[in-house]
C-alpha cells in the first residue's frame, strides 16, 4: 500500500515537473538575469559600504581633533581667566597709585604757579632793564656815527683826477658781452669814442638791422647812457643813400636825432686827456681799422651837453 502510494506521488511529481524546453530556457534566462542584477547590486552595496566606512573613519578623526582642540581651548580659557584676575588686581593697584599722584600733582601745580608768578615778575624787570640798555646803546651808536662822519669830512679830500681814456675804453669793453667783443673795435681820442661794428653782424641784405645787430646796439645804448655819451655822427663811411639808411637804422636804436659828419662836428666832450700823458689809443690805429670802409660802420660818440 505504501509502495503504491509512493509511486503514485512520484508519478504525479514527475508529471508536474515536466515543462517544455522553451519555458525552461526562458526561466533559465530570467534566472541568469536576476543573478547578474543581484551580483551588481551586491558590488554597488559593497562599494557604498567602503565609502561609508571611509567617511566614518574621517568623522572619527575629526571628532578626535575637535576633542583635542576643545581640551586646548579649555586650558587656554583657564589661563585667560587667571590673567584677567591678575590684570584686575594690577588695575586696582594702579588706580590707587593714580589717586595718590593726582593729590601730589595738585600740590606741585600750586608750587609751579607760585614759581611762574615769580618768574613773570623777574621777566618784567629784565625787560625794563633791557629797554633802558638799548636806549643807551642807541645813543652811543649815534654819537659814534656822528664822530665818524665828522672825521670823514675832516680827512676826505676832493678827487681832482681826470678820466683816463684807457680806463674809459676798458670800462666800456668790460660791459660788452665776451661773445660780442669780436664784432667791435673801440678807441678813445681827444674826448671822443670811436666804435666800429662789423656790417655783416649789423645789417641784412636789405640794409635793415639783424636781430643780433639790434640786440648789440641796444646793449651799446645802455652803456653809452651810463657814461653820459651820445652819438655825434659817422666817420670813414661813404656819404651815399645806402650808408644814410644804415646810419638811420643805427640811430633809431641808439635813440639820437643828431646826424652830422665828423668834419662838421665840434668836440663837446668833457672826457679829457691828462696833461703830459700820451693818448693810449691814437687815431693811427683807426686808419688800419678802415681798410675796407664798406665792411664796418663807424659810430662816433662824445659826452652829452649838461
Amino acid at each position: 500500500m505504501k509502495t503504491q502510494l509512493y509511486w503514485s506521488l512520484l508519478a504525479l511529481t514527475l508529471l508536474g515537473a515536466c515543462v517544455s524546453s522553451k519555458k525552461y530556457k526562458a526561466l533559465e534566462t530570467k534566472y541568469q538575469s536576476l543573478e547578474d542584477s543581484t551580483n551588481t547590486q551586491i558590488r554597488v552595496l559593497e562599494a557604498n559600504n567602503t565609502i561609508l566606512q571611509k567617511e566614518i573613519d574621517t568623522l572619527r578623526f575629526q571628532r578626535a581633533r575637535l576633542e583635542q582642540k576643545n581640551a586646548t581651548l579649555n586650558l587656554t580659557n583657564e589661563k585667560s581667566v587667571a590673567m584677567i584676575n591678575k590684570l584686575m588686581k594690577d588695575y586696582t593697584s594702579l588706580e590707587k597709585e593714580h589717586i595718590t599722584l593726582l593729590k601730589n600733582s595738585a600740590q606741585e601745580a600750586t608750587v609751579k604757579k607760585q614759581l611762574l608768578v615769580e618768574n613773570q615778575q623777574k621777566l618784567s624787570t629784565s625787560s625794563k632793564l633791557l629797554r633802558k640798555y638799548r636806549q643807551q646803546i642807541f645813543k652811543l651808536q649815534n654819537q659814534v656815527s656822528s664822530q665818524e662822519d665828522a672825521l670823514e669830512k675832516q680827512y676826505t679830500k676832493p678827487n681832482t683826477n681826470e678820466d683816463n681814456p684807457l680806463d674809459l675804453r676798458s670800462r666800456i669793453v668790460a660791459k660788452i658781452p665776451p661773445q660780442d667783443r669780436k664784432y667791435l673795435d673801440i678807441e678813445v681820442d681827444k674826448g671822443k669814442v670811436y666804435i666800429e661794428i662789423v656790417d655783416s653782424v649789423l645789417f641784412e641784405n636789405d640794409q635793415k638791422l639783424t636781430p643780433k645787430g639790434e640786440a648789440l646796439l641796444a646793449n651799446l645804448r645802455k652803456i653809452l647812457k651810463e657814461y653820459n655819451l651820445q652819438v655825434n655822427g659817422s666817420e670813414g663811411q661813404a656819404e651815399n643813400g645806402s650808408q644814410s639808411r644804415k646810419m638811420n637804422e643805427v640811430n633809431r636804436v641808439l635813440k639820437t636825432s643828431r646826424m652830422k659828419h665828423l668834419k662838421d662836428e665840434q668836440p663837446i666832450s668833457t672826457i679829457s686827456v691828462p696833461k703830459n700823458q700820451a693818448t693810449p689809443l691814437s687815431l693811427k690805429n683807426r686808419k688800419t681799422m678802415n681798410k675796407n670802409p664798406n665792411s664796418k660802420t663807424l659810430i662816433v660818440v662824445s659826452e652829452q651837453d649838461k
